[in-house]
């Protein structure tokens, strides 16, 4: 991954996106401008300009930028996407926009956040501010479905799921520039501004393909609903889905499959629902459907013309299958955990270590080469279930279908196809990943879920008017000033996670500190604090700093990465024997590649020279099962 930018970097991506819209809405308001966009959006509307605006800062910015670095690469982005959905908060409070009650969608994501903060402080969890950083980030949310529902209110359905259709679209086209830069080898030249790679993993900015193959989804379905609404005229609305969809297939990522599926049987369900007039929306969402399937199926041949080796998504699924072995492994560990604790869970983010401890190898060893720590099962169902317990899971999809119902009111409204095929997008996605648990995915997510239609416009006295407009800016500044500050101490930590060969003693010594006080005084940044301390100290040292023991056995613990052979060699060396040794087993097992490094380290030191007979002996278990391989184990020292 090429070096990221310098910070504010990112910037110059929201500008551009506020400029190409200033540009181009001008043109969807005014019929008389031109008359390619004469069906856009209707001349009786009110002003949206504000909406515009933050819908693009949400749904852009976040997905444009590589601005990613430290312990949480993608702190930054979350950060920016909560700040910009209290942006939207605060203009719509400014605006008169939060005059009528909370919506459900409101009162959803605050008990969510009620629930999640409560588990954290009932199971004494040993991060509880890992807990809060969910918390808190509810509550933007449910601001931000407050403002939603204003601006439905005060603009209609239509016109509302409009700007999140264009914002979308425009995202996607600027996600398509991209990829054809990362496919056609030409992104090295944009480096610090553009993420560099190659033609078979074209992940515009979002560093992962299927991460991009998402948000493009969501471009297509956005372009689609467009056409079929008339707000652009058949040839560009045509146009739009025959470029996106043939974007789309320089992603070969196998999901996409999936996503047609899924979107395809919702489509008929809406047709059958809604009868004759949803035939347009519903023959467009098919061509889409069918174009999406089609360049998927023929982009290799497309490839071969350019001299392009390309594996196409095809490819992919008939040499893997739809689901792999390690992702059908994690679903069953994850089955046996939640049978452990199936009321409450583990808490959150608890599957990290519970998916250590659980070994459900049929040989009993891991049987990848790849030493990954599965912090998640790759379903959103398994992972609340095993974290959040039966509880957390149905409030969690209970309330999600609660919102949805909002959608299938009778009569059909066109509007609300497209906030469901969106979430048919990110739900899919979800029961193979986790594209939930990055706040910029989360975030739009929440908009989706909160645009239905507005059957109750109850508003609220203009005394009480006066109270909330100012009570949410007051809280949306509160909350900015929070983000604020945590991103000012990210920043720090981030300064204090890197010791160069170049630092003197005092240097070193001034990190380590800057690093504990973090750990001390930051409940939400402590983990990182403490998972940056474990790298600068090793149970092989001649002699151990006070503070290295306790950071490693809580970080490496919470999450047990290939390093986490640390708690096991701390716990040996003072003493707890029978728990270091028991500890190693563990990492011996899920890590079995790794052992030849633990060997050395092992070696390093005499006082943990009682550990290498146990690690000979699991490296003579593993070549049974792996005749091919040799004991990975170096020579023991005399």
């Amino acid at each position: 991954m090429p070096k990221p930018p310098a910070v504010g970097a990112h910037w110059p991506y929201c500008v551009a996106v506020w400029h190409f819209l200033s540009l181009v809405w001008p043109l969807l308001n005014k019929k008389e401008s031109c008359r390619v966009f004469k069906n856009a959006v209707p001349e009786t509307k009110p002003d949206v300009s504000l909406l515009i605006f933050g819908f693009a800062l949400i749904c852009i910015t976040p997905f444009m930028s590589m601005w990613r670095t430290g312990p949480l690469s993608s702190f930054y982005l979350e950060s920016g996407s909560l700040l910009f959905a209290l942006l939207l908060v605060l203009v719509s409070a400014w605006t008169g926009r939060l005059s009528g009650k909370p919506p459900v969608a409101s009162v959803y994501f605050f008990s969510l956040a009620a629930y999640w903060w409560v588990q954290a402080r009932v199971m004494h969890l040993v991060y509880p501010g890992m807990s809060d950083m969910a918390v808190w980030s509810f509550v933007v949310i449910a601001l931000l479905a407050w403002a939603c529902r204003g601006w439905v209110v005060s603009v209609g359905q239509e016109s509302v799921s409009a700007v999140l259709a264009w914002v979308l679209v425009i995202g996607a086209l600027l996600q398509s520039v991209v990829g054809i830069l990362q496919f056609g080898g030409w992104s090295g030249q944009f480096s610090g501004y553009i993420l560099d790679s190659t033609a078979n993993n074209v992940m515009g900015q979002l560093a992962q393909r299927n991460h991009l193959g998402h948000y493009m989804m969501w471009g297509i379905v956005s372009a689609a609903y467009l056409w079929a609404q008339r707000q652009l005229p058949n040839w560009l609305g045509a146009l739009l889905v025959v470029y996106l969809t043939a974007a789309l297939g320089m992603v070969n990522s196998r999901t996409i499959f999936v996503y047609v599926a899924v979107i395809g049987m919702l489509a008929v369900l809406w047709r059958l629902r809604a009868g004759k007039s949803a035939n347009r929306i519903f023959g467009i969402m098919l061509f889409a459907l069918v174009m999406v399937v089609v360049v998927q199926l023929s982009f290799e041949k497309f490839a071969a013309l350019l001299h392009i080796d390309y594996l196409s998504a095809m490819d992919r699924l008939e040499s893997k299958g739809t689901v792999d072995s390690p992702r059908n492994i994690e679903w069953k560990r994850a089955w046996t955990v939640f049978l452990t604790e199936p009321l409450w869970g583990h808490g959150w983010q608890s599957y990290s270590l519970q998916g250590f401890l659980t070994n459900v190898f049929t040989t009993g060893w891991r049987n990848d080469k790849v030493s990954v720590l599965y912090t998640h099962s790759h379903n959103i169902v398994f992972q609340l279930l095993t974290e959040m317990g039966a509880v957390g899971t149905v409030l969690v999809f209970g309330g999600f279908l609660w919102l949805c119902a909002g959608y299938l009111r009778k009569p059909a409204n066109h509007a609300s196809l497209l906030p469901l095929a969106l979430l048919s997008v990110s739900f899919t996605h979800s029961m193979l990943e986790y594209p939930l648990w990055y706040v910029y995915f989360l975030v739009p997510v929440g908009i989706m879920l909160s645009i239905q239609p507005a059957t109750d416009t109850a508003q609220f006295t203009t005394s009480s008017r006066t109270w909330v407009k100012w009570g949410a800016l007051l809280a949306s500044v509160f909350l900015v000033t929070g983000i604020v500050r945590l991103g000012m101490v990210y920043t720090e930590l981030v300064k204090f996670d890197g010791i160069a060969k170049t630092d003197s003693a005092e240097e070193k010594s001034s990190k380590i500190n800057g690093l504990l006080k973090i750990a001390e005084t930051e409940p939400m940044l402590r983990y990182y604090a403490q998972l940056s301390l474990n790298d600068k100290a090793s149970p092989s040292d001649k002699v151990l700093a006070p503070w290295a023991a306790s950071s490693a056995e809580e970080a490496m613990e919470f999450r047990p990465y290939a390093n986490a052979h640390t708690v096991g060699l701390y716990l040996y060396r003072n003493g707890d024997k029978v728990a270091g040794e028991r500890w190693m087993r563990k990492m011996y097992e899920y890590y079995p590649m790794q052992m030849p490094y633990y060997a050395t380290v092992i070696d390093g030191n005499p006082a943990l020279s009682g550990l290498r007979p146990q690690l000979d002996k699991a490296c003579t278990e593993y070549h049974k099962v792996n005749p091919e391989l040799v004991c990975p184990a170096a020579p023991e020292k005399k």
